[in-house]
């Protein structure tokens, strides 16, 4: 028997019929053991372990936090396939070392770095704040990447089409913060975009037969962008309401802006035109 982060572990025979159990597996923890490790019951392990309980995110994520293990891979339900270590850029297995080195991490490491930055004050909350943003920071430098590379192969649409959709997933499950000033600065920061698009589809309506459904698409496209820089988010909400009801909704810049203005409208935050700064003024006598 092994000591590890305060659990006595025993090797244990687990079947391979579902990515938790190749996991306990490897760990070698038995059942109320390994349930105890990512606070969960021993009747819960073996109901994951057997396909009876379905795991979910939160579940996984509990396994992927005490174990290392990628919750990609978890959550792929693909225990044949080979596990391997969260957060590694190169194919780096899932093994007891990977197990102990991470309970090694979470005795000791994650608790002397916490006291180290007395900024944070042992807080563990706001630990999880700075990785969470790192994390984003790494997505949006690989997609830049990843943007770049599709255009140069003449796939850029593929590439918003799928982060249009991964961000509606985040968005649904988890929800979003907006306000009506953020809503106004996108209408303000996409002007330049929009007057350009404008003169673009312009050109391009003279080369398209008209009442064709390529000029319907096209003129919608530029009343889009005219909503857009004349910051008429009500407008260009109930446009874009009435588009979507026509055709299945798959991103695009005008798409973003849609769900950053109906996140806005569902909250019920007030979206009529802000006041000028002269006709906020009164009027002297």
């Amino acid at each position: 028997m092994l000591l590890c982060n305060r659990y006595t572990i025993q090797m244990a025979q687990s079947k391979k019929r579902t990515t938790v159990s190749v996991v306990r597996q490897i760990t070698g923890l038995k059942a109320k053991a390994f349930g105890d490790l990512i606070n969960r019951s021993e009747d819960w392990v073996k109901g994951a372990e057997s396909g009876r309980v379905k795991l979910n995110f939160e579940n996984a994520l509990a396994i992927k936090h005490a174990t290392g293990v990628s919750l990609t891979w978890l959550l792929d339900g693909a225990p044949n396939s080979e596990p391997f270590v969260e957060d590694s850029y190169e194919a780096i297995p899932f093994t007891r070392q990977a197990f102990d080195e991470r309970q090694a991490m979470l005795f000791s490491g994650k608790a002397t770095i916490l006291r180290n930055f007395g900024e944070l004050g042992g807080d563990a909350e706001k630990w999880s704040e700075l990785e969470i943003f790192a994390q984003i920071t790494l997505v949006l430098t690989l997609t830049r990447q990843a943007a770049a590379a599709a255009l140069q192969s003449g796939k850029e649409e593929l590439v918003v089409y799928h982060l249009a959709k991964a961000v509606a997933d985040v968005v649904q499950r988890y929800g979003a913060s907006t306000s009506r000033e953020m809503v106004y600065q996108h209408f303000r920061d996409l002007k330049p975009w929009a007057t350009f698009g404008i003169e673009v589809v312009k050109k391009g309506l003279d080369h398209v037969a008209a009442e064709t459904a390529d000029a319907q698409r096209m003129n919608a496209v530029l009343q889009c962008l005219k909503l857009i820089r004349s910051e008429d988010v009500l407008g260009f909400f109930e446009f874009q309401k009435g588009r979507r009801q026509e055709f299945e909704f798959n991103g695009g810049i005008e798409g973003f802006l849609y769900q950053h203005v109906e996140l806005a409208v569902n909250a019920g935050i007030d979206l009529s035109p802000p006041k000028k700064a002269s006709e906020s003024k009164k009027k002297r006598p």
